[in-house]
């Protein structure tokens, strides 16, 4: 450990008077007397060793304490493996200096048990390669982190309760560490540091409560990490953050070293700033999503949810009360996914872009917006929608046209064979215990009911001017395959080659982000094999460019209706994809064919 979590025993306490108001806090208590520190071994006993004095057990056993002890300095040292501390309900009480309990380099299998840590520098000191379980402890009032490690270790925290200390509850920097059924509250650091850039640990939080602190739980982003069934509130910092890992060191993926990290049933209310938050930017991208299900993020000052970096996928969850339900800032290599959610009665709006400009739509579909009208922005097809605010590059259509009754925590239903998934009404199950109604997921599409977009209707695109005389049988030298349809082609049907994707186009005066998709001139000309330019069919194949939000089917019969301006809507247009620059394009609208040369089974894009 670090001169910082263990300062030298010089007396002094100066900068310290935080650890002063938390002794105070957790109250008084007599000492029983200073022992001095003295080895211990299982042979000076017959049966489990007795612990009456501050000591350091370098034998392997079973060691009681029949009473509370008192320390100045270091409270008891473990040096030993396969060693178990059973308190058996007393306290150990420091003087604000040195560890309450040190389980030095090395000793493995060593577990405390039905013991009070308090007034120490550091409660709880894990050392390089040790492997610690505490059960039914409480460590409290200490003057730095409640429990601590600098190296790798494992550390179980079972049934416990670490409270008030002037650092973190729990950090660590490497190895595992799971939290289950336990109590961190009112720490002045983060109720679980692990250790923030670099880190590269693994934590499962199940079943436990973090409310109170001056910060959530910093979740490293590797394979096996999880929040479930847990209470984060009012918290002062973020509920969630996700902490960025060295890939190196990351188990899983063995050219990445990426995994994923989930977060399940968590009710995250009331924390003072931005409530689950993802990795810096300079974090290492996610190949799988780090999925966060049946959670209530309600009522924190900053964001429901800061999305970072990575692939997030937030499903089931209430967004609530927050300054912002959803918001991106990260680099372009981020994707995330918002479904069957409530997201609701948030200041400044419910999902939000920090620029316009991002490749990756945030996608958003099927949520309920506060009001059947969905979602508050230009592109809704409804006249004066009353949903919470969205920005640009927020694809929100369909909505959810009903409020879900069941989104956040939920009830816990297993299985009919005693496994725990959640069944939301499209099919999809999250291993969370609960069930999710998606809602209908008709909002803004045109029903018997309700006015709004034709599905798959078509809309308002920008496609290179060469191809668009071609589609339309205005170019002489065209390749004839074109016959005035083009259908659009599901991405999963498209062979990239080592090309780039289609890219997107800036239009608008506000500079909107429209998104390239794959056309071509016949129905069953799949897959397409990019590029979409010379070779056998390169010549029936192009690229058209549509903004979010329009009513857009893969595999149907298309047909331009209009063209806007027959000079080109923009010159030397660079789409960032496999097309590169185009030297003009032109702004049409586009509309269903007739139903017969549509595919049997077209899907919406999105």
């Amino acid at each position: 450990m670090s001169n910082e979590a263990n300062p030298p025993d010089d007396g002094s306490q100066d900068g310290h008077s935080r650890r002063a108001v938390l002794q105070r806090s957790v109250g008084g208590f007599a000492f029983a007397g200073f022992g001095t520190v003295r080895m211990m071994t299982a042979g000076d006993h017959d049966g489990p060793g007795t612990i009456t004095e501050p000591t350091t057990v370098d034998e392997s056993g079973r060691y009681v304490l029949e009473s509370d002890l008192s320390a100045a300095g270091e409270g008891i040292e473990i040096a030993a493996s396969d060693v178990t501390i059973d308190g058996r309900g007393h306290r150990l009480e420091g003087d604000g200096r040195r560890s309450g309990i040190r389980v030095r380099d090395g000793a493995r299998g060593v577990t405390v048990e039905s013991l009070t840590v308090r007034n120490f520098r550091l409660g709880v000191d894990v050392g390089w390669d040790s492997s610690l379980t505490l059960s039914s402890v409480t460590i409290e009032g200490n003057a730095a982190d409640g429990v601590g490690s600098d190296g790798r270790a494992e550390i179980a925290c079972k049934g416990s309760t670490i409270r008030e200390n002037a650092g973190n509850g729990v950090h660590v920097y490497d190895g595992r560490v799971s939290i289950r059924d336990c109590e961190i509250r009112g720490n002045a650091g983060r109720a679980l540091d692990t250790a923030g850039s670099g880190a590269r640990a693994t934590a499962v939080v199940e079943g436990s409560v973090a409310a109170g602190n001056g910060g959530g739980v910093l979740l490293p982003v590797t394979a096996g990490s999880g929040v479930e069934r847990t209470l984060i509130e009012a918290n002062d910092g973020p509920g969630i953050e996700t902490a960025p890992v060295d890939p190196a060191s990351v188990a899983g993926d063995e050219e990445t070293g990426r995994g994923a990290t989930h977060v399940g049933r968590s009710p995250i209310e009331s924390n003072g700033g931005p409530h689950l938050e993802t990795a810096p930017a300079d974090g290492p991208q996610l190949d799988e999503p780090v999925p966060v299900r049946r959670c209530d993020v309600r009522d924190n000052a900053g964001a429901g949810i800061e999305h970072t970096d990575g692939f997030l996928e937030v499903r089931g969850c209430t967004l609530a009360g927050n300054e912002v339900g959803y918001r991106v800032r990260a680099g372009d290599e981020f994707e995330g996914v918002l479904r069957h959610n409530v997201i609701e009665g948030n200041e400044e709006g419910g999902a939000v872009a920090d620029r316009a400009s991002y490749l990756n739509p945030i996608d958003a579909t099927c949520n309920w917006w506060g009001d059947e009208t969905g979602p508050t922005h230009r592109d809704n097809p409804l006249e004066d929608p009353g949903g919470q605010p969205v920005s640009d590059r927020v694809a929100f259509l369909p909505w959810s046209a009903d409020r879900p009754g069941d989104a956040g925590r939920g009830k816990e239903s297993d299985g009919a064979d005693g496994s725990d998934q959640t069944e939301v009404s499209d099919g999809t199950e999250v291993s969370d215990g609960t069930e999710v109604s998606a809602g209908s997921c008709v909002g803004g599409l045109e029903t018997d009911d309700s006015p709004g977009l034709e599905p798959g209707g078509g809309g308002v695109g920008y496609v290179a001017t060469k191809s668009y005389r071609r589609i339309v049988g205005a170019d002489p030298y065209g390749a004839g395959c074109w016959d005035g349809t083009f259908y659009v082609t599901d991405p999963s049907d498209i062979e990239r080659n080592g090309f780039d994707d289609p890219g997107a186009i800036l239009v608008g005066e506000d500079g909107r982000l429209a998104d390239g998709h794959v056309i071509r001139a016949a129905a069953d000309a799949t897959p397409v094999t990019l590029p979409t330019w010379g070779g056998e069919r390169g010549d029936c194949e192009s690229v058209l460019f549509v903004e979010l939000n329009q009513s857009l089917s893969v595999d149907r019969a298309y047909r331009i209706a209009a063209v806007h301006d027959p000079e080109p809507y923009q010159a030397g247009v660079d789409t960032g994809g496999f097309a590169g620059t185009l030297d003009d394009v032109v702004r049409v609208t586009f509309e269903p064919a007739e139903s017969d040369a549509s595919i049997d089974g077209a899907a919406p894009l999105r």
